[in-house]
């Protein structure tokens, strides 16, 4: 069969074409799964209980789990990683998004629980979360509600009524002393500090 028959005619079956790259790191679920159960019996050992110096209160000490040392334990990277996460190795057997999906929950769950009982700082559950699980930190400030501030012309009739009220009350102020009159002095009080 010659290369122009092969054109000519596309029905005709081609050997695959080696993409080359590195071959695929797992090919079954089972042995991802046993390095991912080795990953977290390793950060359950980790932890440590000492006594504060200061405080004297006991305080455990532990490796948080995150997901990119848990690649790293699998020999992978984010890069290598991103096939097996997004279905591309998947089959009917094997479910490497699946497991990889878990993986990810399970070390998120363990930085949550580890913060809220203080084995990490706020910090670090922060930086993690962010990093490693699409947590993103930000300050949003809900207003709901409509000021409507109009000013609209006072009618004929509105204006004669403020009118006469403001005139009343000018005519209820009651004048003490002439405005050219001189102040007299005003006697001094005596305060009987007996009462104070």
């Amino acid at each position: 069969m010659s290369v122009e028959d092969i054109i000519n005619n596309p029905s005709v079956p081609t050997a695959p074409k080696n993409l080359g790259g590195q071959p695929r790191k797992y090919t079954s679920v089972e042995d991802m799964t046993v390095k991912i159960d080795e990953y977290f019996r390793r950060v359950e050992a980790s932890e440590k209980q000492y006594i504060n110096e200061k405080t004297g209160i006991p305080t455990i000490i532990k490796t948080p789990a995150y997901y990119g040392r848990l690649l790293l334990s699998l020999g992978m990277t984010y890069t290598t990683a991103q096939p097996y996460e997004d279905g591309e190795y998947d089959d009917n057997i094997n479910k490497f998004s699946h497991v990889l999906a878990c993986a990810r929950m399970s070390c998120e769950a363990e930085v949550v629980e580890g913060g809220a009982k203080g084995w990490y700082s706020d910090r670090i559950v922060s930086a993690i979360l962010q990093r490693h699980h699409g947590y993103s930190e930000k300050t949003t400030l809900d207003v709901s509600g409509t000021i409507i501030h109009q000013m609209q012309p006072l009618s004929p009739e509105e204006r004669v009524a403020r009118l006469e009220r403001a005139h009343q009350a000018l005519l209820a102020v009651e004048v003490v002393a002439p405005v050219d009159a001189e102040y007299e002095e005003l006697p001094s009080i005596a305060v009987d500090s007996s009462d104070a």
